[in-house]
């Protein structure tokens, strides 16, 4: 299950901003802000092991590799929405 749909609509929806939040600071090469909204959605994860720790090592090569967070990004944010 997402982070989304596992939520309360309000999480949700807080869910569905911090993603396109996302998508602006990738585009924009701001790889801090993206470490920053790669923790907050973390957080929004603790019933999904799995996606927080692939959030948490995400939010470390927005600092470690950018250019492998930006490629890694679109994957990421799909997961999530991703019903799996």
């Amino acid at each position: 299950m997402s982070i989304a749909s596992t939520s309360t609509p309000e999480t949700g929806h807080a869910v569905g901003e911090l993603v396109i939040g996302g998508d602006w600071a990738c585009a924009h090469g701001d790889f801090s802000t993206l470490h920053h909204i790669a923790e907050q959605l973390a957080e929004h994860a603790d019933n999904h092991t799995s996606l927080k720790r692939q959030l948490l090592a995400f939010a470390n090569a927005c600092y470690d590799d950018p250019d492998q967070a930006a490629v890694q990004w679109a994957a990421l944010r799909t997961r999530c929405f991703d019903p799996q």
